[in-house]
């Protein structure tokens, strides 16, 4: 596949006609983007079956995640949580926005090109999501240094006055959730586009991130309804748990099979939203 660039890394031009993109991409709001990822998804019947073998794979694999228990002790995710959710998100990741690149970009191209350019793009997808996560902690780290020393500060300034300056709730509860969880939630909506940058743009992954951090700004209310709905995704089965929980129809969850059901339908609306990450890139680096 032809990577899809922005202009200045393009040779001659790069309108939308030149480079065959879907034109109807830049007419349609965020229902429109959902409605197209699904569609693609439809068409692309491959996807599914990887959601279903990486599902099936995480089940054969259960007496390994038996024995690795919960990798990291303060995220309450089990091993073969993290297992699937990092198969999506990089193994099928790399696989959907190749595809959705493709067919919205009118490219031509066998089964075996498909499978061997996104294949490629796994390790700098790979490297993008650590450095994604790496800038996260690398971030909420440095704001944790500066209110350690703020603290200090005030703690300096409230023995030689009296007043009272320092608040050690600031490190717990709601407030520390509020600082440091908002610090890292804008990092994340900063770099959210790189891993679609990275695969459909074909660039590395220090290029991915810094494209990603200038291109956020123009589609700042598309993006936050993108990441909000990802959420939502991730925690849905456990909201609806709940919910019928506290109905009293936990009759529900016991129904065989409801389980696997849920867990294919949550990785296909992951699928959703990396089609629709690729078409704001798309929408980003694409000429009029």
């Amino acid at each position: 596949m032809d990577p899809i660039r922005r202009r200045e890394d393009t040779d001659g031009c790069a309108c939308i006609r030149c480079r065959s993109v879907e034109p109807q991409i830049f007419r349609q709001s965020i229902g429109g983007d959902l409605l197209t990822g699904t569609v693609l998804l439809g068409r692309h019947p491959s996807i599914v079956a990887m959601v279903l073998v990486v599902l099936l794979l995480t089940g054969l694999l259960n007496p390994l995640w038996a024995t690795i228990g919960q990798p990291v002790s303060f995220i309450d995710i089990p091993a073969e949580g993290f297992f699937y959710f990092g198969v999506l998100a990089v193994v099928i990741r790399a696989d959907a926005v190749t595809l959705f690149s493709a067919s919205m970009s009118d490219q031509m191209l066998s089964t075996r090109e498909l499978v061997r350019y996104s294949i490629g793009r796994l390790p700098a997808v790979s490297a993008t999501l650590v450095g994604i996560i790496v800038t996260s902690l690398v971030a909420v780290g440095v704001v944790s240094a500066v209110a350690s020393v703020l603290f200090e500060i005030a703690l300096a300034i409230e023995g030689a006055t009296g007043v009272t300056l320092a608040d050690e709730g600031v490190f717990s509860g709601a407030s520390a959730t509020l600082v440091f969880g908002s610090v890292w939630a804008l990092t994340v909506f900063k770099f959210w586009l790189a891993p679609e940058v990275c695969i459909a743009g074909g660039y590395g992954p220090l290029r991915a991130l810094r494209l990603s951090w200038v291109l956020t700004p123009a589609h700042r209310l598309r993006l936050l309804i993108v990441i909000v709905g990802f959420v939502v995704t991730v925690f849905g089965g456990e909201l609806f748990a709940s919910t019928l929980a506290m109905a009293g129809a936990e009759a529900v969850l016991a129904v065989p099979g409801l389980a696997p059901v849920g867990v294919v339908a949550q990785g296909l609306l992951y699928v959703v939203w990396f089609a629709v990450g690729t078409q704001i890139y798309l929408r980003s680096v694409t000429d009029l």
